[in-house]
């Protein structure tokens, strides 16, 4: 019997005693590594496998901070949770730890059931995430291992996703194809207006009339081509279709034999006998006139006894209904595409797809059928299900723990904000000398804590609205406001910051700006934002103007300073999520990387649009433009 995997955590710290208390407490429910130094652990992680890290801060050598960023940098090791233990609890170490990158904290003395609680969290997560990704890998090889163009696009046409085969029919890579448009990209313009109109028939439902559809295509170098699709959609747990999926097969060259089948009966002859597919020529009454080498070899005739049969003798009994129906739809219409199931020689099923023509065969009229063995689409198409079902599946576990993440982010910084409420009221008293009066060095260690309450209080406000948002709970309320107001009370707030870094701020409003909708809650935030970016990259002396204009149906604010810049490689990154210009910033400036990913959300909510101009080494200009209001 395989003996059941225990979870191992490797324990680091410089006491012996420390090492072995925390082995012990540990050691019942799981397998327990030592190191007893920060370069000792290293050298061990290289060679072994941990599920957790306990790591001790205060080591010589390599200190427990410097070691977790470097088990967070590596590769092998960067998804295991590390907690951070010491026997100093003040904020600034909370901040290092976080800094380092650990995933928790612990303060000696450590509690045996608080330790073994954070162990069990932590390493149920890793497990979680290891799972997941390994469901994302395998969900990913069942679509590329298809033999079909395999595309699917959501409601607006743009692609969401693709396989190799595609790539290589399209000659597009797949970072060109994702996201971009489908009907833009690859659809001739003649047709676009008639593949929207099916494509929306899917969005709403209607797929018997467009299930198999072909049309032509133009790759990247111009190729034109002619596909056959067979068409799919996914529906959300509400019913509502929110991908539409396309399998396809490049029927280019199939297309362009039967035209030269028509132009000459030399070259039909020569087609016939040497095209790949199975051709299959038959009288009105469904009688075989001809077949080729191909149609034999498929279904195991001779060609003799081939032409000793009908169709009915081919097409296996409960498709014998569906083929008259396709009969008469070639009869009427001259030609049709469909499936059916053939039965062979030996009993055994194919399954064929069918190309039907009405042509002149020896004066009389008769049905050329082009027939092709699915069985490999067969495959795909069950794959791309099993995928399908993987891929929602996976889908929903990460929903689940976005919804979890979201819910801990914002239950804990409410339950921060209540008691730092207090920590600033009390701090403030003691700095206003109320309680009693302060040395010098008292006041200036007050006024220090009582930066930190703000630059602490920020960080919380951007993870509560960034957890509203993502909880779809956010509610903006939209009164008119004047533009200038705002922007006053943030200067006056930051006037005391700007004056301790001699920074010269100024203002200049238009006269007369007109209203603009905005909240008053949300709005001050986003300039408040902008304006600790200014003061807080800007050298002792410089300057921040803050300004506000009319831009014909807009007020236009702009907030720039005479900072340190930004390079311009950096644009395309800086209103992204945690992003930090280098990865130095956040310890020489402070900072979370939050402020312009939040700003940007706020901006795009009120209808307005933000970005910024710099140069690095020359100063930063942020621009804010938002439409105005008229009552």
């Amino acid at each position: 019997m395989t003996e059941q995997y225990r979870p191992r955590i490797l324990v680091v710290d410089d006491d012996p005693v420390n090492v072995h208390l925390l082995e012990a407490q540990l050691v019942n429910e799981y397998d327990v590594l030592t190191a007893f130094s920060g370069g000792e652990a290293l050298k061990l992680l290289d060679e072994e496998k941990a599920d957790l890290i306990v790591l001790d801060v205060m080591m010589p050598g390599i200190d427990g901070y410097e070691t977790c960023r470097r088990i967070k940098s590596s590769k092998e090791a960067c998804f295991v949770p590390v907690v951070i233990v010491t026997a100093l609890s003040s904020r600034d170490d909370i901040l290092e730890s976080i800094r380092a990158g650990a995933d928790d904290f612990l303060t000696k003395p450590i509690d045996r059931v608080e330790l073994l609680t954070r162990a069990k969290n932590l390493i149920k997560s890793k497990d979680l995430h290891e799972r997941l990704l390994a469901e994302s890998e395998r969900a990913r090889k069942y679509l590329e291992v298809a033999g079909s163009m395999i595309v699917a696009l959501d409601p607006k046409g743009n692609i969401v996703l693709t396989n190799a085969k595609c790539c290589e029919e399209l000659e597009y890579s797949e970072d060109e194809l994702i996201g971009s448009n489908w009907f833009d990209t690859v659809i001739l313009p003649e047709d676009r207006e008639k593949m929207l109109e099916v494509f929306n028939r899917i969005l709403n439902g209607d797929l018997d009339s467009v299930e198999y559809f072909e049309n032509c295509i133009f790759t990247k170098n111009g190729e034109k081509k002619l596909l056959s699709w067979q068409n799919s959609y996914m529906r959300d747990p509400s019913g509502k279709i929110t991908t539409v999926l396309s399998s396809g097969l490049d029927i280019t060259r199939h297309r362009s034999a039967e035209k030269k089948i028509q132009a000459s009966e030399e070259k039909f002859r020569t087609l016939f006998e040497n095209s790949v597919d199975a051709v299959i020529i038959l009288s009105s009454d469904g009688a075989i006139l001809e077949v080729n080498n191909a149609a034999c070899n498929m279904l195991g005739y001779s060609r003799e006894e081939f032409l000793g049969l009908s169709k009915n003798d081919l097409v296996a009994p409960e498709y014998r209904d569906s083929c008259m129906e396709n009969t008469a739809s070639v009869m009427e219409k001259g030609h049709d595409m469909f499936e059916t199931l053939f039965v062979k020689k030996d009993g055994s099923r194919l399954p064929v797809e069918m190309s039907v023509k009405i042509i002149d065969y020896n004066g009389n009229p008769a049905m050329l059928s082009n027939g092709r063995d699915i069985s490999e689409r067969r495959k795909a198409e069950e794959a791309i299900s099993k995928y399908t079902e993987d891929l929602s599946k996976a889908n929903e576990a990460l929903k689940s723990l976005d919804r979890m993440k979201n819910e801990f982010i914002s239950n804990l910084s409410h339950e921060l904000k209540t008691p730092l409420i207090s920590i600033k009221g009390y701090n403030e008293l003691v700095h206003d000398e109320v309680l009693g009066p302060l040395n010098e060095k008292q006041k200036n260690a007050m006024k220090n804590v009582l930066d930190k309450y703000d630059h602490l209080s920020f960080l919380l406000d951007s993870l509560i609205y960034m957890s509203i948002v993502k909880s779809g709970n956010v509610n903006y309320r939209f009164d008119p406001v004047r533009i200038e107001d705002s922007l006053r009370r943030v200067a006056e707030y930051f006037s005391f910051k700007a004056g301790e870094k001699q920074i010269v701020l100024t203002t200049s409003f238009e006269k007369g700006l007109p209203l603009m909708k905005g909240d008053v809650e949300y709005l001050p935030y986003l300039f408040r934002s902008l304006m600790d970016n200014a003061i807080k990259f800007s050298p002792q002396g410089g300057t921040v103007e803050i300004m506000a204009f009319r831009d014909d149906a807009h007020v236009h604010a702009v907030i720039k300073d005479s900072g340190i810049g930004i390079p311009k490689e950096e644009f395309t990154n800086i209103f992204k999520r945690f992003y930090q210009i280098d990865g130095s910033m956040a310890r020489r400036y402070g900072g979370s990387g939050l402020g312009l990913y939040v700003s940007k959300m706020i901006a795009e909510a009120h209808g307005g649009e933000i970005w910024i101009e710099s140069e690095e080494g020359s100063g930063t200009i942020v621009h804010v433009r938002f439409p105005c209001y008229y009552p």
